[in-house]
């Protein structure tokens, strides 16, 4: 499950992409809309969204009988100046499997080829905490890392086979699409979209 939130104001559109790895055009929608006055600071994003994903998950769960495998959200995991971003706390929150793929480095990184799937990963006091994923070839590299339940080898790798025809993988490309759509209010309930 890609998860991904727009904001306008207070008013907080989340928006989920479920997918099969095995069956990626068969993805649903689902979507909620709630509110938040948690201020962003940033590098303490997790505290603002992370709670806003929690009711958002918890809620799915309720509703649904087939329940997702990993969860891939917006932000960082380890890849973070504390080693904690968004993945590890809704992780731990949840205690689910949760990568974090982000558009940006909040840490120095040495960039991979410009061939598509080059890597090299993140350190931070000579840890591994992440890797840069260049995803498609001359295109800037997007920010892997682990969040809870598994480690950056795992996470690099199933992020690689998320990987569609853009930068972005496919279920955090259509999340995004689909909130970004949802906070404009031109989204309607269909056979792939869902309202929570």
């Amino acid at each position: 499950m890609g998860l991904d939130v727009q904001y306008v104001g207070n008013d907080a559109y989340v928006a989920a992409t479920v997918l099969s790895l095995g069956a990626k055009e068969n993805y649903k929608h689902y979507v909620w809309k709630t509110q938040t006055d948690a201020p962003y600071i940033p590098q303490y994003f997790a505290f603002k969204e992370g709670p806003v994903l929690k009711a958002f998950i918890e809620r799915y769960i309720s509703q649904q009988t087939i329940l997702p495998d990993i969860f891939v959200v917006d932000g960082q995991g380890t890849a973070h100046p504390r080693k904690a971003g968004l993945a590890c706390w809704l992780g731990v929150a949840l205690q689910k499997t949760v990568i974090g793929c982000a558009k940006e480095s909040l840490l120095p990184y040495e960039s991979p080829s410009e061939e598509a799937m080059s890597y090299k990963a993140i350190r931070l006091e000579e840890s591994i905490v992440g890797y840069m994923l260049r995803s498609q070839s001359n295109t800037k590299p997007i920010c892997i890392s682990a969040g809870h339940l598994i480690n950056q080898e795992q996470a690099l790798a199933i992020i690689q086979q998320l990987i569609g025809k853009y930068r972005n993988p496919d279920v955090m490309r259509l999340a995004d699409q689909t909130a970004r759509t949802f906070a404009k209010g031109i989204l309607n309930a269909s056979e792939k979209v869902i309202f929570l």
